[in-house]
């Protein structure tokens, strides 16, 4: 019976895997590559804006540890058109976005 439980928290488990973007990953990413092949491989944005010039914006940020009590923020940001990459750049953020913001 514990390893049927254990076969259950494994694939469990494992179904929680989510992909973050890297710097290898942000260099496959080239211009004229469908928007859902990126998404298959680097995983889902962090935000998505549509810009009024009918581009869009997707910001993937990949959290790096500093400290026990701060981490900087590499920004990686791909600009689509008709669900093809255009364009894309990377910065760091050493202020960071809040993204687990506590009280």
């Amino acid at each position: 019976m514990e390893k049927i439980y254990l076969v259950l928290l494994l694939f469990v488990l494992s179904s929680c895997n989510t992909q973050v973007m890297t710097p290898q990953k942000f260099e496959t990413v080239q211009p004229g590559m469908p928007i859902e092949e990126v998404e298959k491989q680097c995983g889902e944005p962090y935000q998505v804006k549509t810009m009024s010039s009918g581009f869009k914006e997707h910001t993937y940020i990949q959290r790096i540890p500093v400290s026990s009590e701060s981490d900087e923020h590499e920004v990686y940001v791909i600009y689509s058109c008709k669900g093809r990459v255009v364009s894309k750049n990377i910065r760091l953020d050493p202020k960071g976005i809040d993204v687990n913001y506590r009280q």
